[in-house]
């Protein structure tokens, strides 16, 4: 939310009611000029119906003015805290939803579902390998998130389809060097499909004896790759971490000036 400065105003720039498409994103825009004005901007990607929000948008327009009745509009970048309690159900409400989407691939056996687990917080137990595909939805440091875990049975071009809209990408490795080689395919195949969505690679089982060391597999994928080990649970606040600096996810018990995995691809 910014002021509107005299230019923009004066040449009309901005209609009452815009869309602008930017790429695979696109922002519902609102202009309003008295009693001063103001510019709202609500951003989104394809997978988001824009009439769904804008009841949304116009909550915020009116908490807003409500807020604003009695006090000047410098306050908003003089004292922005205080602006934030009245929202905190609204933004709720729309990251209820559509929250993150994560996609998550890798080849079975290699441990998608044990990442899936950590990263939602759960212990796992002995599992078998997912056949289909799996939705995982529960809150990362309070943000709702979902995450989608597809079996390399499913057709290919059924993957990219659920693939569009993806947030971001976590690829799974079980640090064998054939299988780093044969996920280079996913990783191209996520290039093709969501080139705008950040990514991480994790290699898992670090523990075992086939395993390659992290280096010989960063240079295989060209890209950083997580030291994992799925079987001891104390390795979850890592992936969590690592996953919530993915999503960009702000939060006061994070702190990002440490290590990070995470391939920028966005920009």
């Amino acid at each position: 939310m910014i002021n509107i400065n005299e230019e923009m105003t004066a040449r009309k720039y901005f209609n009452q009611e815009t869309v602008l498409d930017l790429l695979s994103v696109k922002i519902i825009c609102y202009k309003i000029l008295e009693p001063f004005p103001l510019f709202f901007a609500l951003t989104y990607d394809d997978s988001i119906v824009p009439e769904k929000f804008y009841p949304t948008l116009h909550s915020v327009i009116e908490k807003t003015l409500d807020f604003l009745k009695d006090k000047k509009p410098e306050i908003l970048q003089k004292e922005p805290t205080v602006f934030k309690k009245p929202f905190e159900k609204l933004v709720d409400f729309a990251m209820e939803n559509r929250p993150p989407k994560i996609s998550i691939l890798g080849y079975n056996g290699v441990g998608k579902t044990s990442i899936c687990n950590y990263i939602e917080g759960i212990k796992p137990e002995k599992l078998l390998p997912t056949m289909n595909i799996e939705r995982h939805s529960f809150r990362l440091f309070n943000i709702p998130i979902i995450l989608w875990d597809f079996s390399d049975e499913i057709p290919e071009n059924m993957v990219q389809k659920f693939l569009l809209g993806s947030d971001a990408v976590i690829i799974v490795l079980d640090s064998t060097k054939k299988n780093a080689k044969d996920s280079l395919h996913l990783l191209n195949l996520t290039k093709k499909t969501v080139p705008h969505a950040e990514l991480i690679i994790v290699g898992n089982k670090q523990d075992q004896k086939k395993a390659e060391s992290i280096e010989k597999l960063e240079k295989l994928m060209n890209h950083r790759i997580i030291p994992f080990n799925a079987t001891n649970f104390a390795n979850a606040r890592l992936i969590q971490e690592q996953t919530a600096e993915l999503l960009e996810i702000c939060c006061e018990e994070l702190d990002y000036t440490d290590e990070s995995y995470v391939v920028q691809r966005n920009d």
